[in-house]
């Protein structure tokens, strides 16, 4: 299935040519779960310093992955989406321990 505004593959938009290879960590996912995945709450609260934790789309990265995980874990993709995302999880995290943590979020 392919999205109805750029014809990109559901689940298959590559990051990494809009954003400059991100790279999620255990602190940003706490982060991100300290705000609800509000990013405007967050940006508002740490506007001096938002810039420097999170790279351009990272937390838009986060949220993309929560969606992708909770679809495969009810069972609503396939085996080829499942695995994409294993190997995205492993390009974008720095380590098990981030994706795990990610995981808990779903």
């Amino acid at each position: 299935m392919a999205c109805k505004l750029c014809s990109v593959p559901v689940g298959e938009v590559d990051f990494n040519l809009y954003y400059h290879n991100p790279m999620l960590t255990a602190a940003k996912i706490k982060i991100y779960k300290e705000y609800n995945g509000n990013y405007d709450w967050y940006y508002i609260q740490n506007k001096s310093v938002s810039d420097k934790i999170f790279a351009d789309g990272e937390w838009a990265l986060i949220a993309t992955l929560i969606q992708d995980i909770h679809l495969v874990d009810k069972k609503l993709t396939d085996k080829s989406f499942a695995d994409k995302l294993d190997k995205r999880l492993k390009e974008f995290c720095d380590k098990e321990e981030t994706i795990a943590e990610l995981k808990k979020l779903d």
